[in-house]
């Protein structure tokens, strides 16, 4: 893969701890608050490492894709020509999250529940559904009698083998692309697009 090509994964050993109330998470999860500034820097914070870079044709190809279909760049940002945009999944996958969060407070951010915005958030839905299922987790949780509950109850509180997601956060891609660069490029003359009804 060609992010692997460019960035050293380091893993360790992380306790996750997922409690039913986030009140009793040691110390509670800003990710599990409602919207504030704070609330929203973190989002930000998670999904500020290299999301957008340069790939080459024969990277495009080895991902089994025609580099014909996909977005060439000429002269990008003077890296040359043979340029070819390319996104970090899982990126995406944490910036889908953000968007199902925000549309959890679809009247905090976009004041009311836009027809666009629940096309993008269906979008992430499914994407994270197929993400899911693709690198399906057969790690195992343990029950526990907790007080005042009749039935057993799942242990979110687990130690994991977990990629060190400060390398994502602090990775620099040797040809980056910012989101308004990706947002503002336009196709060079000739380049073939597919048709809309299959985006």
């Amino acid at each position: 893969a060609p992010l692997l090509d460019r960035l050293t994964v380091h893993m360790r050993d992380v306790q996750l701890t997922s409690a039913l109330l986030n009140e009793h998470n040691t110390p509670p999860s800003i990710h599990r608050q409602k919207p504030s500034l704070d609330v929203d820097a973190a989002w930000t914070y998670l999904t500020h490492g290299g999301r957008n870079f340069l790939i080459t044709a024969d990277e495009v190809r080895k991902l089994g894709k025609d580099p014909e279909r996909a977005a060439y760049i000429v002269d990008a940002k003077g890296y040359g020509d043979g340029q070819y945009l390319a996104a970090n999944q899982g990126q995406h996958d944490i910036h889908c999250l953000n968007k199902l969060r925000m549309w959890i407070y679809a009247e905090h951010y976009y004041g009311g529940r836009e027809a666009v915005r629940e096309i993008h958030a269906l979008h992430c839905l499914h994407t994270l559904v197929q993400t899911l299922k693709c690198r399906y987790s057969t790690d195992v949780y343990t029950a526990m009698w907790v007080e005042g509950f009749d039935a057993p109850v799942i242990d979110f509180n687990v130690t994991r083998k977990c990629m060190k997601y400060e390398n994502i956060l602090h990775w620099n891609p040797e040809r980056p692309y910012t989101e308004d660069q990706f947002l503002s490029v336009k196709p060079p003359s000739g380049q073939k697009r597919i048709p809309s009804d299959v985006y």
